[in-house]
């Protein structure tokens, strides 16, 4: 529940702060997209592509594109894969709780095929 002067911070921390927000009404949201699924991918850029509201400034296949776009265009919003490539491990997880550290002020959405309860909790206890 949002606190008593009406704040509603506590439920949504996720969210941009003011100042990460796109410097005026017009400018779009600079968004990452990274899934090792073509198909994934290739349907995230053409919904993201048709969205005005959205620039997007990279589509990465694999956690080291990821990590190179991240810091080539800082996103405000990143939508990632949980598992990449190149150690088909948790690559998109770990290069996700890392932004949380650096850049709390970024959105993050993750995507999963895998329903892991133990992914859920790394990303919450994550912030």
């Amino acid at each position: 529940m949002g606190d008593l002067d009406g704040s509603v911070s506590a439920i949504t921390p996720d969210l941009p702060s003011v100042e990460k927000l796109p410097p005026h009404p017009g400018a779009p949201i600079r968004v990452i997209a990274a899934d090792d699924s073509y198909v994934v991918r290739e349907f995230l850029s053409a919904t993201l592509q048709a969205t005005p509201q959205v620039e997007l400034v990279a589509v990465c296949s694999n956690g080291n594109e990821l990590e190179a776009a991240i810091e080539t265009h800082p996103p405000d919003v990143l939508i990632t894969d949980i598992r990449m490539p190149p150690s088909g491990g948790e690559e998109g997880l770990r290069v996700a709780a890392r932004l949380r550290e650096t850049d709390p002020d970024v959105g993050v959405v993750v995507l999963s095929q895998y329903a892991e309860p133990a992914y859920a909790i790394a990303l919450l206890e994550s912030g």
